[in-house]
């Protein structure tokens, strides 16, 4: 995860959690699954801060000015991109999806399928079709 990346509204950040040590790390991976078994997720994690980035001084209030930022609780990313690799890599493994179902895995693209979607609105367009 990135350093750099802000934190949620706890304010612990991926290095605050990677300076934590073995211990913290252990009781980290013993409360998820907790949170695994008893299918409850804490709170705080469904709650996330929209920040707007200005892109200009003068934005005039102007939301198509702005750039806007949702900061999500660090662990809660954490437990997300793990559950993800994992599924993921189990999906592939067991070649569970198949046909254009295949774009969400690691190391797959969404290029394939974004190419059939487009071909699609452009033969829409050319013969004045409802897609």
């Amino acid at each position: 995860m990135n350093d750099k990346s802000a934190p949620g509204i706890s304010n612990i950040s991926y290095k605050l959690i990677k300076k934590a040590g073995a211990k913290v790390n252990d009781l980290f991976r013993q409360y998820i699954g907790l949170c695994y078994l008893l299918q409850n997720i804490p709170i705080k994690w469904k709650i996330s801060q929209l920040y707007l980035i200005l892109k200009t001084y003068d934005w005039d209030f102007n939301l198509a000015e702005t750039r806007p930022i949702l900061l999500i609780e660090c662990l809660c990313k954490c437990v997300v991109k793990i559950t993800t690799k994992c599924l993921g890599n189990i999906l592939n493994k067991h070649k569970i999806l198949k046909g254009p179902n295949y774009a969400g895995l690691p190391g797959e693209s969404t290029s394939a399928s974004l190419s059939i979607i487009n071909g699609i609105l452009e033969d829409a367009r050319e013969k004045n079709k409802t897609v």
